[in-house]
Order: C-alpha cells, then sequence, then structure tokens
C-alpha cells in the first residue's frame, strides 16, 4: 500500500472539473500514478466530469481537448 492510495481495491474513481484544465490534467496524472504504485490490473479507473451542466464555462471538451 502506498501513503495516498489503496492498492486492494476494485475500482478507483476520478473526479475531475471540465471547467478546469487542470484538473483534467492532474487526473490524468492520477490515472497513471495509480497504474504506476502497482494497483491490481483488473482494477476499473472510473473517471467522472463534473460541473457538466455549466456549458459557457467548460474548457475540457468531450474528447479531452
Amino acid at each position: 500500500m502506498t501513503e495516498w492510495c489503496r492498492l486492494d481495491v476494485d475500482a478507483y474513481i476520478v473526479v475531475y472539473s471540465v471547467t478546469n484544465r487542470k484538473s483534467f490534467q492532474k487526473a490524468h496524472d492520477l490515472m497513471e500514478r495509480v497504474r504506476s504504485a502497482g494497483a491490481r490490473r483488473d482494477a476499473a479507473i472510473i473517471v467522472v466530469a463534473n460541473k457538466s451542466d455549466l456549458k459557457r464555462a467548460r474548457c475540457v471538451t468531450e474528447a479531452g481537448q
């Protein structure tokens, strides 16, 4: 087990804000950290886009651009 996450779980949920491009990049970085930390290969990583109702403030598109 690492200091920042559990490795013996069935799934991880990573949430980012569509109004903040930096949070999207941090979500990507966190997924990479989970994978490299030795998480189970069959553990799901679920990515959730938060604040998707704020269309005018959107900085991250549905394609991640």
